[in-house]
């Protein structure tokens, strides 16, 4: 979903907002919230959901990336290590 959704202070920053965390999935065990707006990815930033979702597609399931992430306007970065598909 798109930054914009947002309701707080987030809402006027480029990125993909966070709707739902799972539990126990790679956005909680990197410290993630709902509500947080995510604004980039390696270094590469986001402009909206779309692109938040294309950025980590290009990593492999188990890699460990660096987010960039705003959260009630300040800005904030914590690593991921990304799930692996299951089919």
């Amino acid at each position: 979903m798109d930054s914009s959704q947002d309701t707080d202070d987030d809402r006027n920053v480029a990125g993909g907002l966070i709707v739902e965390v799972t539990p126990g999935g790679a956005a909680e065990e990197a410290g993630l919230r709902s509500g947080d707006v995510i604004t980039g990815v390696d270094g590469t930033p986001a402009v909206d959901g779309t692109s938040v979702s294309a950025l980590i597609r290009m990593h492999e399931g188990g890699s460990t990336v660096t987010i960039d992430y705003s959260r009630g306007g300040k800005v904030g970065q914590t690593e991921a290590t990304l799930g692996k598909l299951e089919w």
